[in-house]
């Protein structure tokens, strides 16, 4: 069970990195799904870092601002992806989902990803001293020590990254002024498909995508949808994300902290009573979005497998450190 563990909160961490879609070879350029709005004039002055009159010219610049401003601001965000995928020589539907409340700095966090397998969730909480994991599998829960999450994981750069990189966005509106301006960006066509959707999908339809950014380059929401086949069945796949809340954001201390501290748990002491200070008081992270996305193989196999790939690796050059780096 120990081994299972280490498996599944691997899966989850990546999940929560951004790298959990199944990417490989897709189809080719769809069109947009009805009532999507035309392009429109903008001018260069009122668009973030990354940003140009003609769509996103530079996704490194632009998922880096989004992390920055995130980090230095804390912020509280939401994100559910479903679809289809082959894992070996199965179709399987996976349904997965992200919460996450972290103060300024992003040292300082809660997180909760709900995954694979009847039962799986997993919530990461950190003072700032020590980051501690309450895995939930099945009928077990078990507590350990993390490793603390990245800054590119808590702001979801690479689960952005893999849209923002396989579609191709065009400005379609400019609104408000100051902390309100909101930028509005429509995919009309994939670029990439295989940066989107599942490996091995084909038979591309219907996809849209909607960017909406602030004026600092935070991805204040998107929503991305597809229709295509795989393994001979039709299939549609949907991603949601939304900031709910930029700055003001403070992070609650779980119920669950104490007993992971204290080792009271099934195989639950990975962390010792030193890691107690520093209290987080405020804001909620709980009722993280729900799913599955099938049953959890091996790593390195299957439905793990596509979690190693990483799709904002090809946003470009300085893409995975911004992704990987650090907090602060």
């Amino acid at each position: 069970m120990q081994r299972a563990f280490g498996t599944l909160a691997l899966v989850a961490l990546l999940v929560l990195a951004g790298c959990g879609q199944p990417f490989g070879s897709g189809g080719t350029d769809a069109p947009v799904a009805d009532g999507a709005s035309g392009d429109a004039t903008v001018a260069s002055d009122d668009l973030p870092p990354g940003v140009s009159e003609t769509g996103v010219e530079n996704a490194t610049a632009l998922l880096a601002a989004h992390r920055a401003a995130l980090v230095e601001s804390g912020f509280e965000s939401a994100a559910r992806r479903n679809g289809t995928a082959r894992r070996d020589s199965e179709t399987v539907a996976f349904d997965e989902g992200q919460r996450v409340v972290a103060a300024p700095g992003a040292e300082t966090y809660s997180s909760r990803v709900v995954m694979s397998g009847p039962g799986t969730a997993y919530e990461f909480w950190s003072n700032g001293s020590v980051e501690l994991v309450r895995a939930q599998i099945g009928g077990t829960t078990r507590y350990r020590r993390g490793s603390g999450r990245s800054a590119g994981a808590l702001t979801s750069v690479g689960l952005l990254g893999s849209s923002v990189v396989g579609g191709n966005y065009t400005p379609t509106s400019v609104e408000g002024s100051g902390d309100g301006r909101r930028i509005t960006l429509q995919a009309r066509t994939l670029d990439e498909p295989s940066r989107v959707l599942p490996a091995n999908a084909t038979d591309v339809s219907g996809y849209a995508s909607t960017l909406v950014l602030d004026g600092e380059g935070r991805v204040r929401s998107l929503e991305t949808v597809a229709n295509y086949t795989i393994g001979g069945r039709e299939a549609r796949f949907e991603l949601r994300y939304a900031l709910r809340q930029v700055g003001g954001v403070t992070v609650e201390r779980p119920d669950w902290v104490g007993t992971a501290l204290n080792g009271s748990g099934e195989n639950g002491s990975a962390a010792d009573g030193s890691a107690t200070g520093g209290s987080v008081t405020g804001g909620s992270a709980t009722d993280g979005a729900t799913g599955s996305i099938g049953p959890v193989a091996p790593a390195g196999s299957g439905v793990a497998r596509f979690a190693a790939d990483s799709a904002i690796a090809s946003a470009g050059p300085d893409a995975a450190a911004i992704a990987g780096e650090r907090n602060g």
